[in-house]
């Protein structure tokens, strides 16, 4: 149920690294699978630190593969 002005997400790491970066979420709700999906202003703020942790998961993974 994602729009343009909001990011989702159903990944409790994703979420934690986001409170980790004082960002809280606006609202959450239980999708068909029963996961908590958390959702967030789609904004730059967000954008930034989401991206920061899609980069750092990539490392993880690189170099888990060396």
């Amino acid at each position: 149920m994602q729009n343009t002005n909001t990011f989702e997400t159903n990944s409790r790491k994703l979420e934690q690294f986001l409170f980790l970066h004082d960002i809280r979420h606006q609202s959450f709700y239980k999708n068909e699978d029963n996961m908590t999906v958390w959702v967030y202003p789609n904004n730059e703020e967000v954008r930034e630190v989401v991206t920061e942790y899609r980069k750092i998961v990539s490392r993880r993974q690189q170099k888990r593969y060396m």
